[in-house]
């Protein structure tokens, strides 16, 4: 955002002179003299577009592309020769600024310092909107008087305690105010009025008509928007709010013909932005002085200070009664009664002499017109306990009609009525009550949780009665409702989860004791094959390599399963050591995979760049990660290469990669290609391998997870696919 103070000087230094310049070369001129004054910029100069420039300069670049070319270290390894050409001239950072009029770069505004970094993003954004003055400037000379038309929006929207804009004919924002910021939410990522909801052909066609639009924004503020044509390109638009117009027009009414009250309107930061009334008579104070001051700073401060605290924790649509003493000017201490209406925009307030008893009823009046409209349930209750008067959100809430409620005991709706009693008890002797725990009846019987506040009142013959606020609390409905749900489903959990921890335990025992016949088993081929007990033909020692082999493949599926059950139970520990990711290469499984490969007709490659240090991880687990991702890259690829490339991603990361020439995936398996023993079908490939298991990658994942990395991948049918993953450099300690 660009500064109030920067604002000022732009305003005053440079918008004259684009009113008054004689001629489009004394304008760029002074405009550059200026803004070389006002941001504190060694050299500024114009250089016009028209100029021939060589195909490739920095110039060249601005003109085409219409941006900003900031460089704020300039060496004489930068992108263009005129950047060299100011290194050496002594510079250290330069900006340049393309004015664009109609659409086309006019001249670009060369700006040169000596100081490294001068171009910080809030100096970008005031020349910026400097050289938007200037272009508008340039565009708009030939109409008359329009320069100083433009001025005085821009003064406008500045000071205006009322949201402004300034749009361009194709809807983009080119200047806002304060208020908008606050009031439209709009701020520097919004670039058209498009993005708050209003049409570009609504604005125009309300500019040609000189209509105004009815506009909502955020659900809850409406607008009255006026727009103004600014010449043929540029339009000024003033929101003016209508939200609580229908409300405040009563109250408004009712104290403009009265000596007893005024009326004020805050917003949440208790400034006033609306007076009715007479305040010469009720505050001695002209009602013109009162606009956008705070209404705090004329309490008195004994009690501003209780008053602010309460007011800030008022309930949303509920009201609040005091009687303060108010400093105005030099007409001494005023004793007034302040009747505090809160709403979601901000308060409303009446403001009664404090000996004016005879107008508190009619006050009363007003504001139990302002608890009609709350989403709350209010209810009047008099002395017995009966009720008296409600709006119509009962209704909604309890099911009730409004005259099936009013005349009805209070103590009917209440499931426990020794709370209404107690708190009853408590405001009839001076007290308040806020927020207590309440359960109330429905007409279908239903119990709705809730919260009530209340408060003692005095009617015209001095008779007690209560006014009782309700809120309903629908949160606390819908979980007592699922409380049932949620604890069958919480015993189906247990159940479930118990299921799966016998599962596990299953797998693993029954994994630990194939693991034993199994080692028999190769034992004694392997002594067989090596001719101990007998040299043996050529077909006999087949059949015994036959066997040596599918015991390997089922000690490796063995050995899978008990990873991916120990994996799902959280029973691996990582054994953390320092890992040289160049060496792992020479890994005898690596090899082995790699030899496997070359057999295969393939080419592979394991690329390690000069920058990457050695890592912590648990160096089995790793050469597990690889041997799984290379080896599932040469059981699907037929043809082409396996490369292996690692590579230094960020300061604390590093990303290893395995791509491959292969089948691919295709978009139904890529859904389920991390499940356990999902197996991806192979009826592409020449060669049919072996079934595995369909664990591999569920297991490569956990085992990244567990190092605090992430794997991902990308494929394309008969192109082949890239499994990649990120590592840290150093481990993350663990929690205690």
């Amino acid at each position: 955002m660009v500064s109030e103070l920067l604002l000022n000087k732009i305003l005053t230094d440079i918008l004259p002179f684009l009113s008054n310049s004689t001629n489009e070369e004394e304008m760029v001129s002074k405009f550059s003299s200026s803004v070389e004054a006002v941001f504190g910029i060694k050299e500024v100069k114009a250089n016009g577009a028209s100029r021939s420039r060589a195909a490739g300069s920095i110039f060249d670049y601005v003109i085409n592309t219409k941006k900003v070319y900031t460089d704020n270290q300039l060496s004489e390894y930068s992108a263009f020769p005129e950047l060299i050409d100011y290194k050496n001239k002594g510079y250290r950072s330069c900006a340049l600024f393309p004015i664009v009029v109609n659409g086309k770069v006019f001249t670009i505004l060369e700006m040169l310092s000596e100081q490294e970094n001068k171009f910080s993003a809030d100096l970008l954004n005031s020349v910026t909107f400097a050289a938007y003055l200037a272009g508008f400037a340039l565009m708009y000379r030939s109409e008359n008087g329009l320069n100083i038309k433009l001025a005085s929006y821009f003064d406008a929207a500045f000071n205006s305690p009322t949201p402004q804009l300034l749009v361009s004919k194709d809807g983009s924002i080119v200047k806002f105010n304060k208020s908008s910021i606050k009031e439209l939410g709009i701020s520097q990522q919004t670039r058209n009025i498009s993005e708050i909801g209003i049409g570009i052909d609504k604005m125009q066609q309300s500019a040609k008509q000189h209509s105004g639009i009815k506009h909502k924004v955020n659900n809850q503020h409406l607008y009255s928007i006026h727009v103004e044509s600014v010449g043929d390109s540029l339009f000024h638009m003033f929101f003016q709010e209508n939200t609580n117009a229908y409300v405040l027009s009563g109250l408004y009414g009712a104290v403009s013909s009265t000596d007893y009250s005024c009326a004020l309107m805050l917003n949440t930061d208790f400034t006033i932005l609306e007076v009715q009334g007479n305040t010469d008579s009720v505050l001695n104070y002209p009602k013109g002085l009162l606009y956008g001051k705070s209404m705090l700073s004329y309490i008195d401060e004994k009690q501003r200070g209780p008053l602010t605290k309460k007011l800030e924790t008022l309930p949303e649509n509920s009201t609040y009664n005091t009687t303060v003493d108010l400093a105005l000017g030099d007409s001494g201490m005023t004793h007034v009664r302040l009747s505090f209406a809160k709403q979601y925009y901000g308060y409303t307030v009446m403001v009664v002499k404090a000996n004016a008893e005879k107008y508190i009823k009619d006050v009363k009046e007003l504001m139990n017109d302002f608890t009609s409209i709350s989403s709350d349930m209010v209810m009047r209750v008099d002395g017995l306990g009966y009720i008296r008067e409600c709006n119509f959100t009962i209704e909604s809430v309890l099911g009730f009609k409004k005259d099936e409620i009013i005349g009805r005991e209070v103590k009917s709706l209440y499931q426990d009525t020794s709370i209404l009693d107690r708190d009853m008890t408590y405001v009839k002797n001076g007290g308040k009550i806020d927020g207590t725990y309440i359960n109330l009846f429905s007409k279908s019987g239903d119990t709705i949780p809730a919260t009530h506040s209340m408060r003692m009142l005095k009617d015209e013959d001095n008779a007690i009665e209560y006014l009782i606020s309700v809120k309903e609390l629908q949160t606390k409905r819908l979980l007592n409702d699922q409380e049932s749900t949620i604890k069958k489903q919480d015993n189906e959990i247990k159940n479930l989860k118990s299921t799966s921890e016998l599962k596990s335990q299953f797998i693993y025992n029954i994994s630990h004791e194939l693991k034993t016949p199994l080692t028999a088993i190769k034992g004694f081929s392997k002594l067989l094959y090596d001719g101990e007990y007998g040299a043996m033909n050529d077909e006999q020692k087949g059949f015994v390599k036959t066997i040596l082999d599918e015991s390997d493949r089922l000690t490796l599926i063995i050995q899978q399963v008990l990873d991916a059950t120990k994996l799902e139970a959280n029973k691996v520990k990582l054994d953390l050591k320092e890992v040289d990711l160049k060496a792992m290469q020479n890994n005898p499984s690596i090899k082995a995979l790699e030899e496997s490969a070359r057999e295969k007709g393939l080419d592979f490659s394991w690329i390690v760049e000069y920058d990457v240090p050695s890592i912590t991880a648990d160096p089995n687990r790793l050469i597990q990660v690889f041997v799984n991702l290379i080896g599932n890259s040469i059981k699907f690829t037929e043809k082409g290469s396996i490369n292996v490339h690692i590579r230094k991603k960020s300061k604390k990361r590093i990303e290893c990669s395995v791509n491959d020439t292969g089948i691919g995936i295709s978009d139904e398996d890529k859904r389920k290609i991390f499940r356990k023993f999902y197996q991806a079908p192979k009826k592409e490939l020449v060669k049919q391998d072996g079934a595995g298991t369909g664990l591999g990658l569920s297991i490569t994942r956990d085992i990244i997870s567990l190092h605090h990395g992430h794997i991902s991948f990308e494929s394309e049918q008969g192109k082949g696919t890239t499994f990649s993953f990120l590592l840290p450099i150093k481990a993350k300690e663990q929690k205690k």
